[in-house]
């Protein structure tokens, strides 16, 4: 009777193994985009769930070799069961993987290095703090605030709480996106769109709307907007993502017209693949390569390539530069 148990329990043990592997292949994608985590994440979450299995190999040999089988069963079931409690109370997965920095963390060191006082803001306040420190490191005066930028309010209480710490409002960069798992346009739903467009869209906007209300009694200012090589081509599977980048483009190019003579420039940064920490952590290296050669200068962009360009378009060497399309893709667009 206990062999009978004990053979019920492998085989139950054995499906769950199955479960997890195949179940994540069919939910990674949903699990992604619903928590809003890179693919490198969601790996480590499927793994949680395989890690007892690789963990108990050695000591499995030895237990079956001394016909000690249901050591081997209980012991993989308590550590299945301590894994699959831990994602499970887990929502933003912050202690499994820190934050990383990318475009925007060299964009904020690139103007504090060149002697602007700088502003930032997060919805995340680790991010942030993080922030904050490297700013630091190099000198400067900074302020920083958590902030949604798909929130009316939240934005316009940091633009406010930014020009009592720093002063006048010269220079704006709105940088705050998300991406979003490749995936057929049928397969997306309403909260992929609302999500997308709520922050790589209506952020911008909100952003912009504020930079004018700041800038137009001064007469002057910059306002430079995070667009994408897809803001000009397309990619499979990423509908929704590059329908949101066309529309910052179409609004960049539309406001700049629209306050030409007012002294406020208004342009758009469209960076290719970039290779940032987090493009290092979700994707492996064979296709970072693939990556990198769909720009002619077959490699990948860096962060410092997309802050240069922001640099130059703050500056008065581009004074006669407005509603651009900037392009910092290593020639993919051109093809």
């Amino acid at each position: 009777m206990r062999n009978r148990w004990l053979w019920c329990i492998s085989l139950l043990f054995v499906a769950w193994l199955v479960w997890a592997e195949t179940s994540f292949q069919f939910y990674e994608h949903g699990l992604g985009r619903e928590l809003q985590l890179p693919a490198s994440q969601v790996s480590l979450i499927a793994g949680s769930f395989l890690l007892p299995y690789g963990l108990l190999q050695v000591p499995v040999g030895r237990w079956l070799d001394q016909g000690r089988l249901d050591r081997w069963l209980w012991g993989a079931a308590l550590l299945a069961a301590g894994f699959s409690v831990a994602f499970a109370s887990s929502t933003t997965l912050a202690g499994l993987m820190l934050s990383r920095f990318g475009i925007g963390l060299a964009c904020a060191e690139a103007f504090v290095t060149a002697g602007a006082d700088v502003a930032i803001c997060d919805v995340d306040q680790t991010r942030l703090d993080g922030a904050l420190a490297a700013l630091a490191a190099i000198g400067g005066t900074h302020y920083g605030q958590l902030c949604d930028v798909a929130s009316a309010d939240a934005v316009a209480d940091f633009f406010a709480n930014s020009v009592k710490a720093l002063g006048a409002l010269d220079i704006v960069l709105n940088n705050a996106g998300v991406g979003s798992p490749l995936v057929p346009l049928e397969e997306t739903d309403e909260a992929d769109y609302d999500r997308l467009m709520g922050i790589n869209l209506k952020g911008v906007w909100l952003c912009m709307r504020e930079s004018l209300r700041t800038m137009l009694p001064a007469g002057s200012g910059h306002i430079i907007n995070m667009a994408s090589a897809l803001s000009k081509t397309t990619f499979p599977g990423a509908g929704l993502y590059v329908a949101s980048k066309y529309a910052v483009g179409g609004l960049t190019r539309n406001t700049a017209v629209e306050y030409g003579d007012s002294g406020i420039r208004i342009n758009a940064i469209c960076p290719g693949f970039i290779e940032t920490p987090l493009l290092r952590e979700s994707v492996p290296e064979e296709d970072r390569a693939h990556l990198a050669s769909r720009h002619p200068m077959n490699r990948l962009g860096t962060p410092e390539d997309v802050a240069k360009a922001a640099m130059w378009l703050a500056s008065d060497a581009s004074s006669f530069v407005t509603g651009m399309l900037f392009s910092v893709d290593g020639g993919w667009t051109a093809i």
